[in-house]
Formats: C-alpha cells, structure tokens, sequence
C-alpha cells in the first residue's frame, strides 16, 4: 500500500522528491530508497544499483477534550460545566476553536472567556495553542427540564484535527421536602396545662407553599380551639417555606383532663402532596389533691400491681342504651388502698346517672375506690346513651386505674350506626353472620437471625380471608417484651394508606379496627421495632373479629445478640 515515486538523477547524479505530512495524527514515516540504472538499449532491463532506508518524524499538533460537570442538578439551579482543551503535540495547534451543543433542559447564562452563543450551540474561538499547551472553558447553564441530558463538545484545528467529549447529567424535579420536629413533655398530672412546639423545615429544592398543620389528639387534651369536640385542631397560617428555611414555632397547648397514655399527632400538608407527621405520648397521672386518692409519685412496695379489663360492645344504633362493664383488678399481692378509676368518653355517649359514688367531669367519669383487696376485683358498670353516629376510630374509651406510681389503660371502640337495629339471636352485642362464612388467617414474619442492639427490625404482618364470606370488626393488639422498643411513626406512615392506625399502652400496640375484610382479600401491615437489650424477644399478635370463635394468636422469636 505505499505509495512509490520515480525520479531521474540530473548530469550529477542528484535527484529530489518533496515529502509532506498526509495525515498530522502520523508523526513519522518509513521512506525505502532504491537507485536503478536505465534498461540498456534492446535489452529492456533494469538493474538495481543499491537501496536503503531513512525515518522521517515531523513536528505536528495534536489535540484532546474533556468535559466535566455535577452528575446531578435540580430544576431551576445553575451548573457550571468547565471545557479542558490540550495540546499533547510537538507543534502549535493553529485557530482552534470549540463548539458545544446545549441540550434543550439547559439554557445558557454566560462563560469565561466570551462565547457566541447562537440556538443550541455555543462556541469559542480560542486562537492558536503550542505544544504541551491547554486551555480551559468555564460555561455557565441554568437548568430548565428534568431528564437525563448529554452535554457534548467538540474542538477542532486548522490541520484539520478533531476530538469530541460529553458528559451526563441527571436532573431531578425540583421539589420541597417536609421534616417536622414536634417537642414537648411526656409526663403530666391530670389539671396541668402543658404546651408542644412544633417547627417545620423545608429541607428539599423548591419552595413549600399552602401548609396547613392539624394536631388531632386523645380524649385525655382539651384544646381551647376545639370548639366543636372534634378532637383536633387546624393552623393555617404558616406561610411558604423556602429551600432550607424553618418556620416559627408554633405552640400547641393542651389541658390534661385524664390519665394515662395520652397520644396527639401533629400533621403537616403542603401543595403537590407534601405531607408530614410526627405524634408525641404523654404519661399522665391522677392529681391527688382533686381526687383523694394516693400521690401518683408515692412507689407501690414490691407485690403491688394492678390491671383493667372492660366489657363493652362493639356496634350500636343512635338512640340505643349500651353497658360497659368495667373491671377494676388488684393482681398484686398487697391490699390498695384510694385506687382512682377513670374512663374518658367521647361526645356521642351520654352517661346515664347511677349512684356508684363517681364523679362526673365534662367527658369523664371518675371514681375512687377506697380499697382494693389483694386478689379482689371492682366491677363498675356504666351506661351510655348513643347521641350520634360516628366511626370505630372516632367513638373511643379510655379508661385508667391508677394506685400510687402503678397506671394501667384499656381502650375500647363503639361504632354507632344510624337507623333501626337488626334482630339480634344471642350474639352478646354483635350484629349476627349470615350467609357465607369467613375463614380468616393470621401470619407474622420476621428475621430468622440474630439482631444486634440497635438494629430496626420488621416483621411483616397479614391477615387473609380464605373463606366465601366476609369478616367484620377485626381487632388486632401486639404485645411486645422490653428487648423492644416500637417505632409507631414508621408503623402509621405505613398504615396511613389503610386507614388503620396504631397506639401504643404500655407493652402492647393496639390497631384501629379494620371494619370489613372480604372474600379473598389481604390486609398488609408491617411493625417496626428497635432491639434495646439483649436476650430472646417474642412479639404477640391476638386478631379478634365479629366470626372468630376465639381469637387467633401468632408467636414470633427473635434473638437479639449483646
């Protein structure tokens, strides 16, 4: 393939041939050399003399380009890419010049040194650049589209020489994101006014706008603006928050009104779906000084231990008198004495008198049992009146006993229904199956391995009904030991799709009922919870439901290594 090149000595025996560079990418080339006299007259003949060979390098250019620039961005922001031209040659690089086509999510916003700037492609006409020589471009773009975009630039030299180079970037929706920190106390007596405050930081890329904050809370808080006795209140005034900015405080005051562990959640919703919660618990106890009873500071000696149980149905009409059964229990082995029982009612029921020595105040009963036998139970009955009709999650009883430092809380939910009552035949309360029965399943899964302390655990739990009719009214409580400590904020963000949410009392979690599980259909739920000491931890989980003849109880083990 190499080119051959005849010419013919003069009367001296010289002869030129002129060379050039055809390609500057090839710095050198192999010349052969071969001298050949003329054929002789007739014979037609050459003869070669001699030959040789020399190597030619020339002094040429080269040249390379980089680009380089964040990987990622957010609409609106600005990005600043920076162009590297070099000369790796052994000769100047004549009229160089770079053109760099701007994808159409990046508008340009000026470089160093000057460009012209024409549609989508921006160039720079940097001269020449001699041998080992760079040059460096900084080009600023504002970001206007979200997607992945392919920055690309090329330079090319009047030799003729070319490179190109891009790079990638991948632009994210700029959006704002929610955090919220909600501080307050968590323990009060009955009759303390306490406050929360709440702080909402904008910690995303774009600016918050329409926020709106609802506290909704237990029975045991009374808020001045709850006029209604909806149980919750709304703030409206917060204003945009900016990328990064927090906003005032805003304080929430509460007055206690009954004891034991008394929960409000704190909801923030912005435009664009933003939402955020953060719920806080309170430990309250009994004020001895409006009760009678024991100091809640004064410590029970060893023995001493206390429970509650209460009978109460599950549905009813508007209009109906409903019982609750309250069982007041001393399971210790000391005898009690000024054991406070209360129970907080919500505004659908309305006590009917009854002469038991309690004491009624706005929504809650309260009694005080001046002994309390070592083994001995108390029943208190109490009879409600159905004013309205209401939701299961709405038409909730909280009712504590306390003794000295011991609380123990049962909480119990009513739905009321409007309109006139089915017959009923023996279902103690509950409105009678017909048709297709239910067959309902309950799993829990969970890490077969050790936990180490500290790790979040998760066990996902199910329900199922397998039979050919539905269920209703399920009821699902988790008892859990003290090697676990519940995570309720990961658990409700979870549920909140659902409707179903958790609360907490004491050692055990307790899920709003879950008004109707069909034919076939699956419930997923899943606890959350951190290992805090090390041992063997068992969660249990009791699912109780209108058909279930006796609840359903699933075990789970897990070891947590110290």
């Amino acid at each position: 393939g190499a080119e051959v090149i005849n010419a013919t000595t003069d009367a001296s025996g010289h002869a030129t041939v002129e060379i050039f560079q055809a390609d500057p990418k090839v710095p050198s080339a192999r010349i052969g050399i071969q001298v050949i006299r003329a054929p002789l007259p007739g014979t037609g003949e050459q003869l070669v003399l001699g030959h040789g060979t020399t190597q030619v390098t020339w002094a040429s250019a080269d040249i390379t380009i980089e680009t380089s620039g964040p990987s990622t961005a957010t609409m609106g922001s600005s990005v600043t890419f920076q162009i590297q031209v070099n000369n790796p040659g052994s000769a100047t690089a004549r009229d160089v010049t770079v053109a760099a086509r701007v994808p159409s999510g990046l508008t340009f916003a000026g470089s160093q040194p000057t460009a012209t700037s024409t549609g989508q492609q921006t160039e720079w006409a940097l001269g020449n650049i001699d041998p080992g020589g760079s040059r460096t471009i900084r080009v600023n773009y504002t970001v206007a589209r979200a997607g992945t975009l392919d920055y690309c630039a090329t330079v090319r030299t009047a030799e003729g020489l070319r490179s190109e180079h891009c790079s990638r970037i991948q632009v994210a929706s700029a959006e704002a994101v929610l955090d919220l920190q909600l501080t307050g106390p968590n323990k009060a007596t009955v009759g303390d006014k306490i406050t929360f405050e709440v702080v909402v930081i904008n910690r995303g890329s774009a600016t918050a706008t329409g926020l709106i904050l609802t506290d909704r809370f237990d029975p045991g808080f009374q808020h001045l603006g709850d006029t209604k006795g909806t149980r919750q209140i709304a703030y409206s005034s917060l204003g945009d928050l900016q990328p990064g900015a927090r906003s005032n405080p805003v304080p929430i005051e509460f007055t206690i009104v009954a004891a034991g562990r008394q929960s409000h959640e704190v909801e923030v919703k912005g435009d664009g779906g933003l939402i955020v919660r953060r719920s806080a618990t309170v430990d309250v106890r009994q004020n001895p000084a409006g009760s009678g009873g024991v100091d809640p500071n004064t410590s029970m000696p060893a023995g001493a231990a206390i429970d509650i149980t209460k009978e109460s149905p599950r549905q009813a009409r508007v209009g109906d008198r409903i019982l609750m059964k309250i069982v007041a229990m001393n399971v210790g082995n000391v005898d009690l004495r000024q054991v406070q029982v209360e129970e907080v009612f919500p505004k659908e029921l309305n006590p009917l008198p009854r002469q038991d020595g309690r004491k009624l105040d706005r929504q809650t009963l309260r009694w005080t049992l001046d002994s309390l036998p070592a083994g001995q139970r108390k029943v208190l009955n109490v009879e409600y009146e159905c004013t309205a009709a209401t939701d299961l999650n709405s038409a909730r009883t909280i009712t504590t006993i306390t003794a000295g430092n011991l609380t123990r809380t049962h909480e119990a939910f009513l739905e009321i229904l409007n309109g006139a009552a089915p017959s009923e035949s023996g279902t103690g309360g509950r409105l009678p199956a017909a048709g297709p029965h239910p067959n309902i399943e309950l799993t829990i899964a969970g890490p077969d391995w050790p936990i180490r302390l500290g790790d979040l655990i998760s066990y996902p739990a199910s329900i199922v009904n397998k039979g050919q009719g539905s269920d209703s009214q399920l009821l699902l409580e988790v008892t859990f030991p003290p090697e676990l400590t519940p995570d309720l904020d990961r658990i409700n963000d979870r549920l909140r799709t659902k409707n179903i949410r958790a609360s907490q009392i004491n050692q055990t979690l307790r899920f709003s009922p879950i008004r109707e599980i069909r034919s076939g259909e699956l419930i997923n739920l899943t606890l959350f919870f951190t290992a805090n000491r090390a041992g063997t931890a068992t969660i249990r989980a009791q699912l109780t439901s209108d058909h279930l003849p006796e609840p359903l109880t699933v075990d789970r083990q897990t070891t947590i290594a110290p």
